[in-house]
């Protein structure tokens, strides 16, 4: 009772044995919050800049305003790195300029302001100055210390400063309601609101695309193969090699405007580029060209199957890029629609993720146990089979990205 009555803000007063006759005292009217104390001072990228950086954002491409910079680490950070970037802070950086931005990061700033109607009004304002990106990011329940005192919907810390925390869940909905956008969870109270939509679908489908390897084979002397086809291979090695790398990152023919730098050369030496895709398959084989395809094949199932959390996007509104790999490997967007939401259904049946967690350990991804649990590092989990990929996602829907998982 006594570390309930403390948390909300409240102590005992005894006269001896006894208690007074005005046994609760609530000090919270007699406390001043000191917002400026949360700022504290950094030697490594914020939370939220790391998961911009793993997602290859922090480059020349964007430029950055940070909204409640604090003590500005993070923008010496963008400095070193040769990133235009700017910020803001009522106490630190009061003649900063509030400026729009590709990207704005409000950082852990609407959990030190006490009402919520100020919440609503700095997210809306700091949505309205984003051209491409805004990162929202708060403390989480998790890591409240018992000890603080109630404040509002929120507590006082013993520096008088003030903390709301949010369940994940509280916060999405919360960020949804001040900007009508859907967010999306990149890791525990982080979360990324596009105000781009071509470059939300774009994150979305580089997410969930698996690595294959682009390396090209090295030219193996066969029975049946004639020094002509030699003579032509390393004639033009470079741009078939070059060829031979774009063809396995698509998964699929490629686009002459996809390979503008070589495509003039292609057509000057083979006439066409599918005369010189039909001369590395006599030469390398269809093994890799099919294995890359049904890989990005599967990504694009996975994206379009976690993709329905949020909707269902026109195929009009995808990048050019996704829709060429749509119509050359699925056929057609109802098509992709279709297989995707088998996909998604289909991991609600424990045999299919059973045998998924099979099929993954026999190719050396992951461990597969008794119990039976597959343990595999997170790493790995692009290379999973598709169920599993979907299954794993599903989790990241409510908790963010399974990197940032406890």
């Amino acid at each position: 009772w006594e570390e309930r009555l403390r948390s909300a803000g409240f102590e005992w007063v005894l006269n001896g044995s006894g208690v007074d006759h005005k046994p609760l005292i609530n000090r919270e009217a007699d406390d001043q919050v000191v917002r400026h104390r949360t700022a504290i001072s950094r030697h490594t990228f914020s939370r939220s800049f790391q998961c911009l950086e793993r997602y290859g954002y922090l480059t020349n491409e964007y430029d950055v305003f940070d909204y409640g910079c604090g003590k500005g680490d993070d923008l010496r950070g963008l400095s070193e790195l040769g990133i235009e970037s700017s910020g803001w802070d009522p106490h630190f950086r009061p003649d900063g300029k509030i400026n729009n931005a590709d990207i704005v990061n409000l950082g852990y700033v609407i959990n030190v302001i006490e009402t919520r109607e100020e919440r609503i009004e700095t997210i809306q304002k700091a949505y309205s100055l984003t051209k491409v990106l805004l990162v929202i990011s708060a403390q989480l329940e998790r890591e409240r210390n018992p000890e603080h005192r109630a404040y509002k919907d929120g507590v006082l810390t013993s520096r008088n400063t003030f903390q709301k925390y949010y369940v994940h869940s509280e916060l999405e909905e919360f960020i949804f309601q001040c900007t009508e956008e859907k967010p999306i969870a990149v890791g525990p109270g982080i979360f990324f609101v596009f105000r781009d939509k071509l470059a939300e679908q774009t994150f979305l489908s580089k997410r969930q695309r698996s690595r294959v390897s682009t390396r090209p084979r090295f030219l193996i002397p066969r029975p049946t193969e004639t020094e002509k086809q030699a003579d032509l291979y390393q004639q033009h090695k470079e741009i078939l090699d070059e060829l031979w790398r774009n063809w396995l990152m698509l998964g699929r023919t490629p686009y002459a405007d996809e390979i503008d730098e070589i495509s003039p050369k292609v057509i000057e030496s083979f006439g066409s580029i599918k005369r010189a895709l039909r001369f590395l398959v006599q030469l390398n084989g269809e093994e890799k060209i099919l294995e890359a395809s049904k890989s990005r094949t599967d990504d694009l199932l996975v994206y379009f199957a976690l993709n329905l959390f949020h909707g269902r996007p026109r195929y009009s509104r995808q990048p050019l890029r996704l829709q060429r790999d749509v119509k050359l490997l699925l056929r057609n967007h109802t098509t992709a629609l279709d297989q995707a939401r088998q996909l998604l259904f289909s991991v609600s049946e424990p045999d299919v993720v059973l045998q998924s967690c099979k099929e993954a350990a026999e190719q050396g991804i992951g461990c597969l146990d008794e119990k039976p649990t597959l343990t595999l590092h997170s790493s790995l989990i692009n290379d999973l089979p598709a169920e599993l990929r979907v299954y794993i996602g599903c989790a990241s829907q409510l908790y963010g990205d399974i990197e940032n998982t406890d």
